[in-house]
Formats: structure tokens, C-alpha cells, sequence
């Protein structure tokens, strides 16, 4: 399980963790998101720290370039404003898309 953790941590971390877990198959994701096209775009690459990637004008989505993981459908919503919410997920880490 990782909650709110990948939006901390640079593309290639994000990989890195990716890889790890990808033994184990499934692993449940919350990731804090925008609902739309970020103005700097999905997964922009950003340095590990406490700042996240909304900060930097980007938002995470494993399913897209570079990650393509295999993400499974929402399991809960949790919807902070007109433009974001918090979002949890299954990503199956082994399996990539094509």
C-alpha cells in the first residue's frame, strides 16, 4: 500500500519502486490528483522532497508514459475541490501496457 508517497518522489524513484513490488503483483495506490490535463502535463519529472508534483504543476498517472503500469479501476474518490481529488487504486506492478 502506498498513500500519498509517489508524489514525493522523482520518475526514476517511482520506477524504482515499480520494479520492486512488481514480484507482488498487485499493490493498492492513493494518489492526490487533478481532474483534468495538468497545465505542465502528467508525470512530469521532478526532484525527490516534500514539495509534490501538484506543486510543480504536473499530477501523477502510472497507466501513462513513462510508467504505463496496469491500473485497475478507482476504488474510492475522495473529491477535494472542483479541480482535485484524492484517488485509490489497484496497479497491478508486474504487468505493464502496451
Amino acid at each position: 500500500m502506498s498513500r500519498q508517497t509517489f508524489q514525493h518522489l522523482s520518475n526514476a524513484e517511482i520506477q524504482a519502486v515499480l520494479t520492486a513490488v512488481g514480484r507482488s503483483r498487485l499493490v493498492v495506490v492513493t494518489e492526490h490528483v487533478r481532474a483534468g490535463r495538468p497545465a505542465r502535463g502528467w508525470n512530469r519529472d521532478m526532484p525527490h522532497g516534500p514539495l509534490t508534483r501538484m506543486d510543480w504543476g504536473s499530477s501523477l498517472r502510472l497507466d501513462l508514459p513513462p510508467f504505463r503500469a496496469q491500473v485497475g479501476p478507482t476504488l474510492l474518490r475522495q473529491v477535494y475541490g472542483p479541480d482535485e481529488h484524492l484517488d485509490t487504486f489497484t496497479v497491478d506492478a508486474g504487468r505493464r501496457r502496451s
